[in-house]
């Protein structure tokens, strides 16, 4: 199945550049005044043998020949109604000359030279002069035109259409490398959001892990205490008890390896794929703006996102940085029913680094200003699912903020219109 893919593709590119050929063929001028042409034809040939270099060289040249050959016969038959003997001695040499290029191609190997752009424009200059040199020798213009005039023609079309060939090839080139280098700039976007979001769960599981060893500390701590005689408490109901804070301890502690082993596998997998090196904050928001962006469009709402950075630095904590922004950015595109903004603005004063998150949303109740860190606190609701939010994003945000960053994140309550958190991080903390 393969081979037979891989085949009908080749096929249907030999076909696109016999088909493309004989078109471009049809735009021509007769330099010697009679039925031999000159066209842009030959340039369209060479340049898709470059591009197409899966497809045979002297296949496809036979092809193109046959296809140019019987297009002229047919076209000149339908306009003149000549007789076929005529059209066949007339047409026959610019096949003979698809034909001899074809054979010059391949082996001058001028797929190899692609490279090398002088050896390139040389070689394809020397065929295009040869194959022409012979379909003139077969058409007898030596007759009627000196060889003097017939050569330096011949020599000068070559030279021009081989350049004009290097100069569209490394146009198709250099789109290709912009074509690319886009694809992978994307890619990398599209990693670097998904290390983010990798290295933000790892820190919630951290804390879990911190969260599971203060509990099982608590119920060891309660079993000991029953383990001691002056505990008033019956001893058949004591020891039953006493036994099942044990369990809880065990259960607890495979709990929190179980976790640990997720953990060390997540920064695994982050750190396997980190180049360590620094990033640009500019660079690193304009990211997080291009992401956002395509996620509103995926919400079909109407809002726009603007970034201002006002201090430009080099950091290696890019990871949670993101997950603050990003986690943030989400909180106001939900806060947003159809339409409005969300500006984010990045400034330095004195030794600190401030983030605002603002929005014209919903905004934050001022009753619910004191819990909006809490775990578990959400005023979201899906009407789709009847489901609450599970409320662990800003207490995220703020566990992220304060223990890895040694900063502060608050809530303007001074805000008329929408919300605007800000973050405060120490300059050591962040800039390299």
């Amino acid at each position: 199945m393969g081979d037979f893919v891989h085949n009908n593709e080749q096929l249907k590119k030999i076909c696109f550049t016999a088909l493309l050929t004989t078109f471009m063929g049809q735009v021509y001028i007769n330099p010697f005044g009679s039925s031999f042409r000159m066209s842009m034809a030959i340039v369209a040939l060479t340049l898709l043998l470059l591009e197409f270099d899966d497809i045979p060289i002297l296949r496809t040249s036979m092809v193109t020949a046959t296809t140019v050959f019987c297009f002229r016969v047919f076209t000149d038959y339908i306009s003149t109604n000549e007789a076929y003997y005529i059209l066949i001695n007339r047409h026959l040499p610019a096949a003979i000359f698809y034909i001899v290029i074809g054979v010059l191609f391949f082996y001058l190997k001028i797929r190899e030279l692609m490279d090398s752009p002088v050896r390139l424009v040389m070689f394809v200059g020397l065929s295009d002069m040869l194959a022409n040199v012979i379909e003139v020798f077969i058409r007898e213009e030596f007759i009627a035109t000196s060889f003097n005039a017939i050569f330096t023609r011949l020599f000068v079309t070559g030279l021009v259409r081989a350049l004009i060939t290097l100069l569209f090839f490394s146009g198709i080139r250099f789109y290709n490398v912009l074509v690319l280098r886009e694809e992978n700039r994307q890619r990398y976007e599209e990693f670097i959001m998904r290390s983010a979001r990798m290295k933000s769960e790892v820190f919630f599981l951290n804390k879990t892990m911190r969260d599971i060893e203060v509990a099982m500390n608590r119920a060891y701590s309660i079993y000991n205490e029953l383990k001691q005689d002056d505990v008033p408490i019956e001893e058949p109901y004591r020891g039953e008890l006493r036994d099942r804070l044990l369990n809880l301890s065990k259960d607890i502690h495979e709990i929190k390896k179980d976790n640990q082993r997720v953990v060390f596998g997540i920064e695994g997998l982050i750190s396997a794929e980190e180049t360590n090196q620094p990033m640009a904050v500019e660079t690193l928001i304009a990211m997080v703006v291009d992401n956002t962006r395509r996620y509103i469009l995926s919400q079909k709402k109407g809002i726009s996102i603007i970034a201002d950075v006002h201090y430009a630095f080099m950091t290696l904590e890019y990871f949670p940085l993101i997950s603050i922004i990003n986690n943030l950015v989400n909180n106001s595109i939900d806060a947003i029913d159809e339409e409005g903004y969300i500006n984010v603005v990045l400034f330095k004063r004195e030794n600190h680094i401030f983030v605002e998150i603002i929005d014209n949303g919903k905004g934050i109740k001022v009753q619910d200003m004191g819990a909006i860190f809490l775990p578990g606190f959400s005023t979201k609701f899906n009407r789709e699912t009847g489901k609450m939010s599970t409320g662990i994003g800003l207490s995220h945000v703020k566990e992220i903020v304060e223990k890895h960053f040694g900063g502060k994140i608050y809530l303007d309550p001074n805000q008329e219109k929408g919300t605007k958190f800000t973050i405060e991080i120490p300059c050591e903390r962040i800039e390299l």
